[in-house]
């Protein structure tokens, strides 16, 4: 079976900007909501892959895939409300490599990140 791989672009930097990413790549045949995989709709490959895999039913798996989505949250909204600077530029770096396909959990902290980021509020309208 394949792995799926994506590239990690820097975070943007710079006086209100909030964390981009930039070119990734689809996450093939599962769809992530929180701690939650899920064949995406009409893919046999992604329901093999669940069933196979035992995606939703080995227990403690959730929990496992939950406590990492925790600490990726408490670390974004760190970043989140720093200003640029040294140490927001490491704490960037430190997500980035969390989100690495040798870490753990690595396609639902990349997806939760992805959704987080998207959701997160724009800095200038909230401001404004």
């Amino acid at each position: 079976m394949a792995k799926c791989r994506e590239k990690l672009p820097p975070f943007a930097t710079g006086a209100g900007t909030r964390m981009a990413f930039r070119d990734l790549t689809s996450l093939g045949a599962l769809a992530f909501f929180g701690a939650s995989v899920h064949q995406k709709l009409g893919s046999a490959r992604g329901e093999i892959t669940v069933r196979q895999l035992k995606l939703s039913a080995r227990k403690g798996l959730f929990e496992r895939r939950k406590e990492r989505i925790e600490q990726l949250q408490l670390l974004l909204d760190r970043i989140e409300g720093m200003a640029p600077g040294v140490l927001r530029s490491l704490l960037e770096d430190e997500v980035i490599a969390e989100l690495a396909s040798d870490k753990p959990y690595s396609a639902i902290a990349r997806a939760f990140v992805r959704q987080a980021r998207m959701s997160a509020p724009d800095r200038e309208s909230a401001e404004g």
